[in-house]
């Protein structure tokens, strides 16, 4: 989804609305893959002020993702605010301000961006979720697994039989 702005860096106007909904492919990320379950909605408006395209965007989405802790997949709502700045004035290039050579950007590029960075560290099913079994591996959310709790380090097994002496 390409949004041009020969308009604004030629000042025939200085504000554009962006309204947009399309369907986003799905990607890997970190070995998961991130798939969309719903159309991405974009709103919001790109206007400029000196040479600077000043763009802030409410993106909506629904993606899937996988458990980090039971590896079971999982569906969350995202509701993210992209405010980014662009200008094709080499002088005004900052950290801040993202320098373009072309009058148009590729909104699902800047999207992914976002999408990369406001995923959490930790993704969780729930925030209750009990993992996989360190033994056997079951999920614990689904079953109880029959494994031995004690998980004692072999290292300090000696001690345990101290207490057992009493």
């Amino acid at each position: 989804m390409i949004i041009e702005f020969n308009e604004l860096l030629k000042r025939k106007s200085y504000a554009k609305d962006i309204d947009l909904s399309f369907n986003m492919k799905s990607f890997l990320y970190q070995g998961d893959e991130i798939i969309f379950k719903s159309p991405v909605k974009a709103k919001g408006k790109a206007s400029i002020q000196e040479d600077i395209i000043h763009f802030d965007v409410q993106v909506s989405f629904v993606i899937e993702l996988t458990c980090t802790r039971c590896l079971d997949r999982y569906t969350s709502n995202f509701d993210i605010n992209i405010f980014e700045e662009y200008t094709n004035n080499p002088k005004k290039e900052s950290e801040d301000i993202i320098f373009i050579t072309e009058d148009s950007i590729d909104m699902e590029e800047v999207i992914k961006n976002n999408i990369l960075l406001s995923l959490p560290i930790k993704k969780l099913c729930s925030n209750d979720c009990k993992g996989l079994c360190q033994h056997c591996g079951a999920n614990l959310n689904k079953s109880q697994c029959n494994c031995s709790q004690d998980d004692i380090d072999i290292r300090m097994a000696k001690l345990k039989d101290l207490f057992l002496s009493d």
